[in-house]
């Protein structure tokens, strides 16, 4: 049996709302996220951000507040009217709009299969007014509950993007630029010769002295006495004679008192 969607009633308006908006795209609804069962599906959000308030009005007692400039505001995509629908699937996120919706208060009549009567009354915002008027400036709206996204091209970007429900979208990186730096020049590292018992030493992780590396090096260990050669002293005057034996006369008076004695 097909389901009754009830006889509309009555309707009163509670306000009406006339505004400069930016279309911000689709977003699905948290209804799955409900703990009932079955569970419910996902209902489908058109979302504007208000840009300038032009006209308002409120006749009921209970009607919405004007919205200021940066709110949102949302209207379920499929309880529109057909030729909003229409509309609404030409836009793209970041068209400028001419956006008008009325708050109301409906009185809707059920008829069950047994013939009883029951009456519902709940708050609804029609779209009324919806007007393009000028293109997308490049913003993406993704979804809270499932993958469901809009793109647009940036300002400036000649390609636009629309990902269909379910599809995957591949994002290409972009390129890295590089720039190759001098590799630095190392000295090659001297190497010694040395004996198998010094190698031994090392390898189990001993170092050697001082001596032992300028043995190896074949320079002079800190602190070793430094070898003077002796210098030669050069001969620049002939030897001295030897001295001459010096004999001693003795004076005459001396002479004479010596023979006198004799």
């Amino acid at each position: 049996m097909a389901e009754d969607k009830g006889v509309e009633t009555e309707r009163n308006l509670l306000a009406r709302h006339v505004v400069q908006a930016e279309y911000r795209g689709l977003e699905q609804g948290r209804e799955p996220m409900l703990r009932i069962y079955p569970p419910m599906p996902a209902k489908i959000w058109t979302k504007f951000s208000v840009v300038e308030v032009q006209e308002y009005e409120k006749p009921g007692q209970y009607g919405e507040e004007a919205l200021q400039p940066g709110a949102e505001k949302a209207f379920e995509r499929d309880l529109q009217p057909k030729a909003m629908q229409n509309t609404l699937a030409g836009l793209v996120p970041g068209d400028r709009v001419r956006l008008g919706w009325n708050h109301d208060y409906v009185t809707t009549e059920f008829t069950s299969p047994d013939g009883h009567k029951s009456t519902n009354q709940f708050p609804e915002h029609t779209i009324t007014v919806l007007e393009k008027l000028s293109g997308g400036v490049g913003i993406a709206v993704t979804s809270a509950a499932s993958p469901i996204a809009s793109y647009a091209a940036a300002a400036g970007s000649p390609v636009a993007f629309a990902a269909a429900p379910g599809s995957p979208v591949t994002y290409a990186a972009a390129p890295m630029v590089g720039f190759a730096a001098p590799m630095p020049t190392m000295a090659s590292p001297e190497r010694f010769g040395v004996s198998p018992e010094t190698f031994a030493k090392l390898a189990a992780g001993g170092s050697l002295s001082a001596d032992e590396m300028a043995q190896i090096s074949g320079q002079a260990a800190p602190g070793s006495p430094v070898a003077v050669a002796p210098t030669p002293t050069a001969i620049t005057s002939a030897p001295a004679a030897p001295a001459s034996p010096t004999l001693v006369e003795p004076a005459p008076a001396a002479a004479a008192a010596a023979a006198a004695a004799a």
